[in-house]
């Protein structure tokens, strides 16, 4: 099933608002892999693979 774009937008903004909810000491470690999962959504690579205009990475 592919990715779309929508879909993606939907699931950096979940990633982000849970991310915020988290404490900060104790979920630590949870937040380090949340923060990877959003830089990955956020990275040209992956606008690009969904069909973001203007995110081409070559």
């Amino acid at each position: 099933m592919p990715v779309r774009k929508k879909d993606a937008q939907r699931a950096l903004l979940l990633l982000e608002e849970y991310r915020n909810k988290l404490n900060h000491t104790e979920d630590r470690q949870l937040r380090l892999s949340i923060q990877r999962v959003i830089d990955i959504f956020q990275s040209n690579l992956f606008q690009a693979l969904i069909g973001k205009p203007g995110s081409d990475p070559f």
